[in-house]
């Protein structure tokens, strides 16, 4: 394991322990629809960049197997 990889896990770990804070934020603002999409988009955009990175890191293990 390279040190990016456990700089992704660590990313991947500290996203999932603010999930509860990040989910009682939303229920409370969930009458505000603006600020609701934002924080909403923000997450969506957050989780999408990581399984991106997540996802172009075993692709380029699985490469290097196939070598």
């Amino acid at each position: 394991m390279e040190k990016r990889d456990r700089e992704l896990f660590a990313r991947l770990a500290r996203i999932n322990h603010e999930y509860g804070d990040i989910v009682l934020h939303l229920l409370s603002i969930q009458y505000d629809e603006t600020e609701f999409a934002q924080c909403l988009r923000a997450l969506g955009e957050a989780h999408a960049q990581l399984g991106h990175e997540l996802t172009e890191r075993a692709a380029e293990l699985t490469k290097e197997i196939e070598l």
